[in-house]
């Protein structure tokens, strides 16, 4: 193991304090205790809401680096909006309200041809891209399947 090696891990920790204790535990080999499917499914969808709440613009943030959260990206907004439905459904919870905000944020970048654009949507990302179009139908589909209302169908 080189100097680098370890130093690297205590200054990427330094940039982002919450990546100190993983950071620690993998470099002293310490594992943590096994959690049932359950639990780790639950994280997987606190981590999804959250990656939503760091954007004021109800979509889901593409990516975690250790700089932080980047920009809402739709294509994995439209395909995070049914695994939260099929989740909610699954534990009798309601998560509506957030895939709602999440299919807006998609309906507001829809182009007039009804297609959606690659990339981020945000500046220069203008041209459509079939993939993220197929993948923002996929959510608008499933929350008018919860809702029935008309604006995610149109």
């Amino acid at each position: 193991m080189s100097l680098k090696s370890i130093i690297r891990p205590f200054y990427i920790g330094l940039l982002n304090p919450a990546l100190i204790k993983p950071i620690f535990y993998d470099l002293m080999g310490k594992k943590n205790k096994i959690q049932s499917n359950e639990i780790h499914i639950k994280n997987a969808v606190d981590w999804l809401l959250l990656s939503q709440s760091v954007n004021i613009d109800g979509g889901s943030s593409a990516q975690y680096q250790v700089s932080g959260w980047l920009s809402s990206y739709p294509e994995t907004t439209g395909y995070i909006i049914p695994t939260l439905l099929k989740y909610a459904k699954k534990n009798n919870l309601s998560l509506t309200e957030e895939a709602s905000r999440m299919a807006d944020f998609l309906i507001g970048m829809q182009f007039d041809n009804g297609s959606f654009p690659g990339g981020s949507g945000i500046g220069k990302e203008t041209n459509p891209t079939v993939f993220n179009t197929g993948q923002i139908l996929f959510g608008l589909c499933s929350i008018y399947s919860e809702t029935q209302n008309k604006k995610y169908l149109e």
